[in-house]
């Protein structure tokens, strides 16, 4: 899988804006991405630096997997970000590491 960042560029060894990414995989709802420390660790559906929320940038497609996994995940934060914008009720954030979640 492959993701191209589109947004301000960040860190040393963070990302880049418009260097296309490898995707290893999907955990706990992260992307485990190469960046360009190449090292791999996991990064938010919406990138940016942790430091400074201000900075976001975004994923684009690039090469998915034959299921789908990339589409079907930001399918799914489109329509929660969607059911926001209807509801007018901000979603509940859970730390999705807890044992309990």
């Amino acid at each position: 899988m492959k993701l191209r960042y589109v947004g301000p560029s960040f860190g040393v060894d963070g990302l880049t804006n418009g260097r296309i990414y490898k995707c290893l995989a999907v955990e706990y709802g992260l992307l485990r991405i190469i960046d360009d420390s190449d090292d791999d660790y996991l990064y938010s559906i919406i990138p940016g630096p942790m430091w400074d929320s201000n900075i976001q940038g975004q994923w684009e497609i690039v090469e998915d997997d034959e299921k789908r996994t990339l589409a079907k995940l930001f399918d799914a934060l489109k329509i929660a970000f969607e059911d926001e914008a209807r509801t007018e009720k901000k979603r509940k954030t859970v730390n999705v590491l807890e044992e309990d979640y």
